[in-house]
């Protein structure tokens, strides 16, 4: 199928792309992976620190995508990018090929997960899992979360597992100065300088033990039936790496970020990124961008070439300059607070026999593997893990792991790297699972 347009992701900012494509009679497909667009409405937003985006908001974006005349397609993955710049997309009824003119990548962030005994156990999860599972056994009896946050993150997790019906038993916070804002939830315990330090039971979690980062201080023990943690997320750009965009790892926002220019362009002609993939940002920046890079792909067609088009980039690029230059210290402030998080994590992983560095089932890879890679394999990328030990071979393509391999290079390498090291694990097709049915399906067959 050729068209003119094809956005991948449907939250903020891919319906804007779409939405602005389509605005200016570009042929436009959106390609959304969820039963509904944009997932982040209702459930908790690291790049907002709120409950996400308002359900008005959201009715109105939705309003706007669908009165512009783009074609939506939900449940529906975009699995793959071939040589000649055609994405491989199955969705519920068909397997499909779509060369476009243009392509905007509005993929979004995955939240991230740290390195704990028992983090591989049932019932440790992100917050977009936690607020699914507490919503989804409303009125089934209490269910006792800890909350793992870093930077702040985890204070919006709490209120809202609180709003589901959920008990909250703790708030473990990794930054002391926590204690000194005003964002404590009434009757919630919240310990300032703490992490998890290990999950009691063996199939399970029965209980949490969480101890203070730098190790000043007592450690306790909570009753507690799941874990959530709340780290933020990381750019997801894994479709990015597979097209062939030049990517680069800045930790400002939030990890390895396609490199694009002004116009939201990147190396890989047609390509353009909007949203948390081009960097962690806030709703309204990403929406921006979203509009921008709908416009550029419009202006490659000739859709959009009159004065009125000049003068809306500009304007959208202003918009989005300002927007980023915002979003800016927050988003570094917090990567930073992680990232020393992460640290902490990694090393306790390395120095234990019993914590897993690659949790997934299929591999199971324990942080003493990597040591071992690292220090007498000589193991000197992550590239070089992976081909020793198997990690981030498993079924989330090494999307948790991938940091954490980094960071061991980083802290265990033969150059003792101040920086994540600049090979990082490669995407292959397909970037995520799909089942074979649904590859090997055509419509009416």
């Amino acid at each position: 199928m050729n068209i003119q347009c094809l956005v991948v992701g449907g939250g903020p900012a891919g319906i804007a792309a779409a939405a602005e494509a389509a605005r200016w009679g570009t042929e436009t497909i959106l390609v959304e992976a969820h039963s509904a667009l944009d997932q982040s409405v209702g459930v908790y937003n690291a790049k907002t620190r709120d409950l996400g985006d308002s359900e008005e908001n959201f009715t109105e974006r939705v309003q706007e995508l669908n009165g512009a005349g783009a074609t939506v397609l939900r449940e529906s993955l975009a699995w793959a990018v071939f040589e000649d710049g055609a994405f491989g997309v199955v969705t519920p009824s068909q397997s499909m090929k779509i060369l476009p003119n243009s392509t905007i990548l509005a993929t979004g962030a995955y939240e991230r997960l740290l390195p704990f005994p028992g983090w591989h156990l049932p019932n440790v999860m992100s917050p977009s899992e936690a607020l699914t599972f507490s919503r989804r056994r409303r009125g089934s009896g209490t269910f006792r979360w800890l909350v793992a946050g870093a930077a702040g993150l985890g204070i919006d997790v709490a209120k809202a597992l609180r709003a589901s019906g959920a008990e909250v038993v703790a708030l473990v916070e990794a930054d002391r100065g926590f204690e000194t804002r005003n964002t404590e939830v009434e009757n919630l315990k919240v310990l300032p300088g703490y992490t998890v330090a290990g999950v009691m039971g063996n199939e399970g979690v029965k209980g949490v033990e969480v101890a203070p980062v730098d190790g000043d201080g007592p450690s306790y023990s909570y009753d507690a039936n799941g874990i959530c943690v709340a780290l933020g997320r990381i750019p997801m750009g894994d479709l990015a790496q597979v097209a062939g965009c030049e990517m680069e790892f800045m930790p400002e926002r939030g990890g390895y970020v396609p490199t694009y220019d002004s116009s939201l362009a990147t190396s890989v002609e047609g390509v353009f990124v909007a949203g948390d993939i081009a960097g962690l940002c806030t709703v309204a920046t990403a929406i921006a961008e979203g509009r921008l890079a709908g416009l550029m792909a419009a202006n490659r067609v000739e859709r959009a070439i009159s004065r009125s088009f000049e003068e809306r980039k500009e304007e959208l690029i202003e918009e989005v300059r300002r927007g980023r230059n915002a979003d800016a210290d927050r988003i570094r402030i917090e990567s930073e607070t992680i990232q020393r998080l992460e640290d902490h994590h990694v090393r306790l992983a390395l120095d234990r026999d019993d914590v897993f560095l690659c949790r997934c089932p299929q591999t199971e890879i324990l942080g003493k593997t990597i040591l071992y890679a690292i220090t007498e394999g000589g193991a000197e990328t992550p590239t070089d893990l992976k081909r020793f030990t198997q990690a981030g071979m498993g079924e989330c393509q090494g999307r948790i792991c991938r940091p954490l391999l980094d960071r061991a290079i980083a802290l265990l390498g033969p150059r003792k790297q101040t920086r994540l090291p600049s090979m990082a694990l490669s995407y292959r097709p397909p970037v995520r699972p799909v089942p074979l049915p649904q590859l090997l399906a055509d419509e009416g067959s």
